[in-house]
Parts: C-alpha cells; structure tokens; sequence
C-alpha cells in the first residue's frame, strides 16, 4: 500500500471476531478490500495460547493499533 508519513492519521475499519477460544481482530482499508493488519489473541501470549483471556484480546487490540 501506500506510505505513511510519520504522524499522519490512517482511517480503517476493525473487524473484531471474540470466540469462546479466541479473540481475532482484522483491520481493512474503508473499502473493506485489503488487509492492513490481522492479529490474534494467541499470537501475543506465552503462557497458554488455546485459552481465551481478557489479557490477551488487549494485546491483540494494541498490537493491531
């Protein structure tokens, strides 16, 4: 995609999908058609990954800020 200047403001649209097991977030551009960032709750934690927790969707959520 195109580059971002450091400090600019980018719009997307987040796609938050929070299962029994997981959390996933996927954030798109506006027209929904290319894929900024994807991250998972599972992808951030060391202790445990199959297991949900409030810990571990706030760092999928931060990571994909």
């Amino acid at each position: 995609g195109p580059q971002v200047v450091e400090g600019e403001n980018v719009f997307g649209v987040a796609h938050i999908y929070a299962s029994f097991n997981d959390t996933f977030v996927h954030v798109t551009d506006l027209s929904d058609k290319d894929t900024i960032v994807r991250v998972t709750g599972d992808m951030n934690v060391k202790a445990d990954p199959d297991e949900a927790s409030p810990y571990a969707a706030m760092l999928a959520a931060h990571y994909s800020a």
